[in-house]
């Protein structure tokens, strides 16, 4: 039982300061994006680099409206992201946490040079799940998959609208 608490201790030690880093980093954007919002709302002009940067990241998130970015950047607490780090990598202990930092199993496709072959398949199709240069790109790209990918649509609309991680 001392050994598995090590272990999850060691997973938490690694894997929460990553989390937060990416986490202060998004509220960062979302700071941002509100502060462009409410500029646009006073009358004012955004200038080029700010309507570079608003259209980067509507593209990035792939939404259309200012203010529907905001539901996509609001990020959900570090436990949980935590937990399902945890159970997605085995607690970091899974092939494709420890050979290609992808602590959540996101898939990738057969022409992306960063992908490892799964060891399962789909009838004949191999599968393929991306690798990362580090765990902070995999949290990164985790919460990008989240803010733009519509089957957690529901999930990006309760995470915005509520702070309680257990709703």
């Amino acid at each position: 039982l001392a050994l598995i608490s090590g272990r999850k201790e060691q997973f938490i030690n690694q894997i929460l300061p990553a989390i937060l880093i990416v986490k202060f980093e998004l509220d960062l954007q979302f700071k941002k994006v509100s502060y462009l919002i409410r500029k646009e709302q006073k009358g004012f002009r955004l200038n080029r680099k700010e309507k570079k940067y608003l259209n980067h990241l509507l593209q990035q998130y792939k939404e259309e409206r200012a203010s529907d970015l905001l539901i996509r950047l609001k990020a959900h607490p570090a436990s949980l992201v935590l937990a399902q780090a945890a159970v997605e990598s085995g607690g970091g202990q899974s092939k494709f946490a420890l050979e290609g930092n992808n602590l959540f199993g996101i898939w990738s496709t057969p022409n992306d040079p960063n992908k490892m072959v799964a060891s399962y398949s789909r009838g004949t199709q191999n599968i393929y799940v991306k690798k990362y240069s580090s765990v902070s790109e995999s949290i990164e790209h985790y919460f990008l998959t989240i803010g733009r990918n519509h089957a957690y649509k529901s999930f990006r609309l309760k995470r915005f609208e509520e702070a309680n991680v257990y709703q």
